[in-house]
Order: C-alpha cells, then sequence, then structure tokens
C-alpha cells in the first residue's frame, strides 16, 4: 500500500513567531515519514498557503537556505481550505492520489475549533459523494488540552467530528483522557525530538557556550526556561523565582546564573508582553551578567553553525524585526541568536507550567542532561516517572516559588552515569519511534477501513444473488 501523508496546519509553517510545538512536530514527521518505502509523499499545507513537499524540507531544515523557504511561504496561493470547505486545489491533490493508487492520510493539527471540525466534515462527506472514503484517512492531531476551548464550542466540534472522522491521534495519554468520549476512537502517539540535536555536553563544551552569551564566571550552576511567557507556561511562578535570586544575599545564591529561551525576545518595544518587561526589571542578576535572554532556534539550525549575518536576515524575514538590533535595545542581557538547545548550557531546567498537553522542553531538557523541575500536571507526569531525572511540584501550591528556590541551591549534578530512566525517556521519546508509531497506526485503521467495506460489498452482493 502506497500512501502520502499530508499535515494541515492552521499555523503558518515551517516558522511561527511563537515557536508552536506542533510546528517542530510536522517537520520531524515530515523528515522521518518518508524513510518508509511505502510512503510516496509527506507534505504540509497551511491555511492560505501553498502545499511544501519533502524535496523543500532540507532547505528549511538548514538555516542558511530559509530566506527562500520564507519568501516560498508568503506567496497567498490557495491553501486547504475555502471557508469550511476543502479548496479546489487541496480537492484535486486527493483525487490525484486516488486515482494514481496512493493513500492519502490526511492529519490535521491542532483541529479543535469549529471551523476545522467543519472543514473535516465537509472533506468526509465530499469523499463519500465520490465513493473514496475507503481509500483515504481523515485524522484530527490534537496537540492541546480540552480547557483551551469552551465547553459549547467543544460539544459543537464533537458533534461535527463525529462519523466524519476515523480516528483522533492525542499527542499524550493526558490528551486523550480529556477528550475521550468527543472525538471517537483515540490512539496516542507521543510527541518526540532529534535526539541527534538533544544531547548532554561536556563540561568544556557547557562552559565555552555560556562564555559565548556573556555568563559570569563566576556562575556556579546554571538554571534554564525555555517557552514562550504566557500564564499557561508559569511565567508568574518563573518571575518569582527570579525575584528571590535577585534580592538575595545568600552566597550560594550569587553562583546562580539563568538563561531564558522566548521567542518573546524578538518583540519590538510596543508589542512586548508585559510580562517580558518585568523580567527586564531584576537589575542585580542583569548588571552581574547572571541572566541572559536569548533566542534559541537550534530546532531550525538543527546544530549547524550558520553565521549571525544569516540568522539577522532570516530572523528579519520572520519576526519583523532585525536580530542585529536586540543588543541595543537590550543591552548585557541579551545573550544573541544561538543555535545549540538551551538545555544544552544547563545544569537544572525549570518548566512551572499551569497546564501542559504534553511538553517538548521538558524531554528536551531531559535528553540535554539537565536536571527537571516542573509541575506536576497533564503529559508532563508521562515524560518524568523518576526522581532521578527530574522532580515534580505541585502547581497551585502557597508559596511555590520558594520549593524552586530550595531545590535549585540544594541541587548537585552528579557524575557518572544517568541511568535506566535517562534511557528509556530518550528512547520512548525520540522523533523515530513517534514516526514509528504513527505509522503503525494510521496502517491498522488504513486496513480495518478496507476491510468493512469489503464486508458490505459482499453482504450486498449475497443479499442480491439471494433475491434473483
Amino acid at each position: 500500500m502506497n500512501c502520502a501523508y499530508i499535515h494541515l496546519s492552521t499555523h503558518p509553517f515551517p516558522v511561527t513567531s511563537a515557536f508552536f510545538g506542533q510546528t517542530f512536530v510536522i517537520s520531524s514527521l515530515l523528515r522521518k515519514m518518508v524513510d518508509y518505502p511505502e510512503v510516496s509523499f509527506s507534505q504540509v499545507w497551511c491555511a492560505n498557503r501553498p502545499p511544501i513537499p519533502e524535496q523543500l524540507i532540507d532547505e528549511y531544515m538548514n538555516f542558511s537556505r530559509m530566506a527562500v523557504h520564507m519568501q516560498y511561504k508568503t506567496e497567498l496561493e490557495e491553501g486547504y481550505a475555502n471557508g469550511d470547505d476543502p479548496s479546489e486545489k487541496f480537492i484535486a491533490k486527493i483525487e490525484h492520489f486516488v486515482d494514481v493508487g496512493i493513500t492519502p492520510i490526511i492529519l490535521h493539527h491542532y483541529p479543535i475549533g469549529l471551523a476545522s471540525a467543519k472543514f473535516m466534515r465537509n472533506l468526509s462527506m465530499w469523499a463519500r459523494s465520490r465513493g473514496i472514503d475507503d481509500r483515504m484517512l481523515i485524522t484530527p492531531y490534537i496537540h492541546t488540552l480540552s480547557d483551551m476551548y469552551s465547553k459549547k464550542k467543544l460539544k459543537q466540534a464533537s458533534g461535527l467530528l463525529n462519523g466524519a472522522v476515523d480516528l483522533s491521534i492525542c499527542i499524550s495519554n493526558a490528551v486523550a483522557n480529556d477528550f475521550t468520549g468527543m472525538v471517537g476512537e483515540i490512539d496516542v502517539v507521543p510527541n518526540g525530538i532529534d535526539m541527534d540535536i538533544y544531547v548532554p555536553s561536556t563540561e568544556d563544551e557547557r562552559m565555552g557556550m555560556l562564555a559565548d552569551i556573556g555568563m559570569s564566571d563566576k556562575v556556579k550552576k546554571v538554571v534554564c526556561f525555555s517557552g514562550r511567557l504566557s500564564r499557561e507556561k508559569g511565567i508568574g511562578t518563573l518571575q518569582e523565582i527570579l525575584n528571590s535570586f535577585n534580592k538575595s544575599v545568600d552566597k550560594r545564591a550569587k553562583e546562580v546564573g539563568f538563561v531564558i529561551a522566548t521567542p518573546s525576545i524578538m518583540c519590538n518595544e510596543i508589542n512586548l508582553p508585559s510580562a517580558f518587561k518585568k523580567l527586564k526589571s531584576f537589575n542585580r542578576l542583569i548588571s552581574e551578567d547572571r541572566l541572559k535572554f536569548v533566542l534559541d532556534i537550534s530546532k531550525y539550525a538543527r546544530g549547524d553553525s550558520v553565521s549571525y549575518e544569516i540568522y539577522s536576515r532570516i530572523l528579519n524575514i520572520v519576526f519583523g524585526n532585525d536580530a542585529n538590533s536586540l543588543k541595543s535595545m537590550y543591552g548585557r542581557m541579551f545573550g544573541g541568536v544561538i543555535a545549540t538547545p538551551v538545555q544544552r548550557l544547563a545544569d537544572i531546567a525549570v518548566q512551572p507550567s499551569k497546564s501542559e498537553a504534553f511538553g517538548l522542553a521538558i524531554v528536551e531538557a531531559v535528553a540535554s542532561g539537565a536536571y527537571l523541575l516542573a509541575s506536576d500536571v497533564g503529559g508532563i507526569r508521562e515524560i518524568v516517572a523518576d526522581e532521578s531525572i527530574g522532580m515534580l511540584l505541585p502547581v497551585e501550591e502557597c508559596g511555590l516559588h520558594r520549593r524552586y528556590v530550595d531545590l535549585i541551591l540544594g541541587y548537585e549534578r552528579a557524575a557518572g552515569d544517568p541511568g535506566n530512566e535517562y534511557r528509556n525517556c530518550i528512547q520512548k521519546f525520540s522523533d523515530v519511534e513517534m514516526a514509528a508509531k504513527l505509522r503503525t497506526i494510521t496502517k491498522k485503521y488504513i486496513k480495518q477501513k478496507r476491510e468493512k467495506k469489503l464486508e458490505v460489498m459482499t453482504s450486498i452482493k449475497q443479499m442480491l444473488g439471494r433475491m434473483w
């Protein structure tokens, strides 16, 4: 069975100003699925964007050539949808695949909105009207917990999806449990990351990278945070942690430095999030070079060292803001644009999220050898199964930031073998494992659909035979 994996993204691709996790999941699947012999095509369609075939993915993965990709992405051609209906161009592509014997596997990412649910229902109705519904798969790929939506809209979307989709894929058991009974049959495909990028650094490598971003050589312990500066990512707790270290006169506290990797750094002063403005006020940490903000583009550069001039040109296209201007805008608090994962610089990674469907940054931290301090919520529980790799803290605990502060001060990096839990984590949550599981699940459901259709046709023939 030859097939085509078609990813539908409601966000621009391959770069969003918010660095949404689903964008990186899609890009990993695009790269990995074409390794299988039965996969004829692997491509992504965006709302009001042209399809991007796998031949161009290497261009976007190689950051030095991304300018071409950005230009291609911003051509305002017809995307996969025309209102709530599939666009003519998208329909033509699906028809072509079916005509040449290729099974389209349509994965609609981040789909639980009314417009997306209507689109999937209308696509399903079109397939049935053409008699090809058994030769394609329509699948919501759910990246969020249900608390992202109102109950009313969820109920409406659930009604539209009922009977219209073949199965729903969720990125964690937490998400699957959240949506049980709403979106039909569910299978779980945990997110995966490129384990070639996220590897522990040697001490010399780490010290060199910290020097490159301007971290004080008096810092003996480094804490990182990676993500958007939003409430759901725990920005309030992060601010309280930094405030404690900014005020502390404890000798141990003065040996702790912080690196925050966030796309918010690329906003201009007018659009700068209020949370970021608060972080800029920790004057002692900044003046002592113990608080640095960076833009981590390692997922795009994939570990390649390319020139800062290239970063500047590409980031200007993506964000509409020149990275060269950031140093003058932020001064010594700006550590630069880094092509190495921020977690590889750190002893400890903090992720005090209020809500987390999965947590790519969690896996990235563990794989990079950083000890994890994170919230005991959502999909994080499925990643951190043992205190040898991290500790989970109750999200609503009074004075929670003090627990983080005490744990940071008390932590000492252990030397030697990282242990079985570390190895289990990097095996379970690799992009190779993610692609393999998606392949197994989709093949199973395609087989089931065809067998069911064959059973129906056989029953009809038998009934007609008895009539005659």
